[in-house]
């Protein structure tokens, strides 16, 4: 069995979906799972939580404390 001579020089992570756009997949799946308590906050419904949260990240953009604002 050889040994690689290969060493890594750098780990590169993505925090803010610049190189890699994933808001596709994971944010959408995230942003259910806050609904979900966002609704017991509130007294709604998870749907009505989920488009709550997305309604204001529209409005004051995804960089923003909008979490904050809803409850």
């Amino acid at each position: 069995m050889q040994k690689s001579s290969r060493k890594i020089k750098a780990i590169i992570f993505d925090l803010d979906d610049t190189l890699y756009d994933c808001s596709g997949t994971l944010v959408v799946r995230g942003r259910r799972q806050v609904a979900k308590t966002i609704a017991r906050l509130i007294n709604s419904s998870e749907e009505e939580a989920y488009h709550l949260q997305v309604e204001m990240e529209e409005k004051y953009g995804v960089k923003a404390n909008i979490y904050e604002k809803i409850v």
